[in-house]
């Protein structure tokens, strides 16, 4: 049951990454040509770690939402092992409330997860004084 449950974190691991580099790719602008000439400098190739406008509280609201993401990401995962435990259970009492403990703690963490993203979304919104963007 371990190797399984292990498999499941890893596939749900995997599409978190996969689907975080898709949006991102999604945002992307469409490539231009460039033609290199040594004499002539190319304007905007020098790196900046962020944009000149952007604000701490908007890099920490960025982080925070791939933060409660994952965090729910993770609870989802927790409910699916706790309803596999309580469906495979076949009789074992011991192994049903294992599994039904299971699924409770995991809807718990999921509604935790979403409070905490609807206040930190709250604030952000009464800090800036404008809906909050991510």
């Amino acid at each position: 049951m371990k190797k399984w449950f292990y498999s499941l974190v890893a596939l749900a691991l995997t599409a978190t990454f996969l689907l975080s580099v898709g949006l991102d790719r999604a945002n992307a602008q469409t490539p231009t040509e460039i033609t290199p000439n040594p004499t002539v400098p190319i304007p905007n190739t020098e790196w900046t770690p962020l944009p000149n406008n952007t604000s701490l509280g908007t890099v920490l609201a960025k982080i925070l939402t791939w933060l409660f993401g994952l965090l729910g990401a993770i609870a989802v995962i927790f409910f699916i092992y706790g309803g596999v435990t309580y469906l495979t259970a076949g009789g074992n009492e011991e192994q049903a409330k294992k599994g039904k403990t299971i699924l409770i703690q995991a809807i718990v963490g999921i509604l935790i997860v979403l409070v905490a993203f609807a206040i930190t979304r709250w604030v952000q919104t009464a800090l800036q004084g404008q809906a909050p963007t991510t």
